[in-house]
């Protein structure tokens, strides 16, 4: 009975995993579909802009806290330092995108609809440290059930919400709402059966979590910056008016696939955390077969990703947002792509991660953020979004092969 319980127990996990990152994969898809269908093309820009400082800031609010935190085994840390670290980090984010409304001169509808965004997101940040709570007591299904949840009631309240009054921003306020009540519902009221929040405040340990993930979280707000550097360019361009309206929408559109690719992997996070078991318990060779195995099954997803999108990709993304990209087809393969790449270099981070040598990982994201800077700008200034695509795709393989040359390195040793 025991090992059908536990059966049962894993076939839940999975599930619910999957679901969740699912939802969290189709909401960024469906909201810009919806808008880019209710709303002008300048609105749709506009969102589709705002949405890429909102997954840039975010990035504050989570302070990468959720890798270290999933696979803290030992439990240096309680989960309340990893709770009010999170409501420390995201003040800053929100008072970050103040500052950066402000300096940008994002004034009325366009600084309002960012600011918006951002908070929402923000909420994201505060779901995700109940979520790595979850993770590390081995319990992704309520981790999974929450995201589902609150992604599925978000896309229900926003889609109502924009079709019945045609107001991005009553939208944008709506679905903070829902998703705070759904941290209520399905993030706190399950959390104590696992732990009881303490009020005491130990500065010292969120200080230390802070300088402990610090590194990880350069290397995230890198990486989302490398991301969104061809949405900030080309924002740049339509500024300048060297570019129409839209273009920024259809951009975004070919590049949506790209985050639903990287969560291929985190399909795969119950075999990350028991890989950070194997290792804490110096279990080489379960760690190796393991390892192994997740590196055949991101390969084999990846050539099937391939193949689907060179076949289906651009008629279904037509299909769904009502716009015409069939002349992408070149940049959309590239940026599919770069996803991969992408991909297997977040697979490599975990992995000097779980061998507790995250710091090294600045070296990587670093030159990858400059090599994006340097080369990004004058490529679509030259090019136009093909060549924004061939800045994205450098600055990939820029940061897979010196993730993987340290992780070689450091296993040697």
């Amino acid at each position: 009975m025991k090992t059908s319980s536990r059966i049962q127990s894993n076939q839940s996990i999975f599930i619910w995993n999957v679901l969740g990152t699912s939802s969290t994969a189709l909401i960024s898809v469906i909201l810009l579909m919806i808008v880019s269908r209710v709303l002008s093309k300048s609105a749709s820009d506009t969102f589709s802009f705002a949405y890429a400082i909102g997954n840039q800031l975010i990035t504050i609010g989570l302070f990468q806290v959720r890798n270290f935190q999933s696979t803290d085994i030992l439990h240096k840390y309680h989960f309340k330092d990893y709770f009010y670290t999170r409501l420390v980090t995201c003040f800053l984010m929100i008072a970050i995108s103040v500052l950066y409304i402000y300096w940008g001169h994002y004034s009325g509808f366009k600084g309002l609809v960012i600011w918006l965004i951002c908070l929402y997101r923000c909420t994201d940040a505060i779901s995700d440290v109940f979520q790595g709570m979850f993770q590390q007591r081995e319990r992704l299904d309520i981790a999974g059930k929450s995201l589902f949840y609150r992604n599925m009631l978000v896309i229900l309240g926003f889609t109502l919400c924009l079709v019945l009054t045609k107001q991005l921003v009553l939208s944008l306020i709506v679905i903070c709402l829902i998703s705070v009540a759904c941290i209520v519902l399905f993030d706190i009221t399950p959390s104590v059966s696992f732990t009881s929040l303490e009020r005491r405040i130990d500065a010292q340990s969120i200080l230390g979590l802070l300088k402990e993930s610090f590194p990880l979280f350069l290397n995230g707000f890198l990486l989302i910056y490398i991301y969104n550097q061809p949405k900030f360019v080309l924002e740049q361009l339509y500024s300048k008016q060297l570019i129409p309206a839209g273009v920024q929408t259809e951009f975004n559109i070919l590049f949506m696939p790209i985050f639903m690719i990287n969560l291929i992997f985190l399909f795969l996070r119950p075999m990350i955390t028991q890989l950070a078991i194997y290792h804490s318990k110096e279990d080489k060779k379960s760690f190796v077969q393991l390892e192994r195995r997740l590196s055949l099954v991101l390969l084999l997803a990846s050539l099937a990703i391939l193949v689907a999108s060179y076949f289906v990709g651009l008629p279904v993304l037509s299909l769904v947002y009502g716009i015409d990209l069939r002349h992408y087809q070149l940049d959309f393969m590239l940026l599919i792509f770069g996803g991969i790449i992408s991909t297997f270099a977040t697979y490599i981070d975990n992995l000097i991660t779980i061998i507790r040598k995250q710091h090294l990982l600045v070296i990587p994201y670093v030159v990858s953020f400059i090599s994006s800077l340097a080369i990004t700008g004058s490529l679509a200034r030259g090019f136009g979004v093909i060549g924004v695509t061939y800045g994205f795709i450098i600055s990939m393989m820029i940061w897979l092969l010196l993730s993987y040359g340290l992780y070689i390195m450091e296993k040697r040793k």
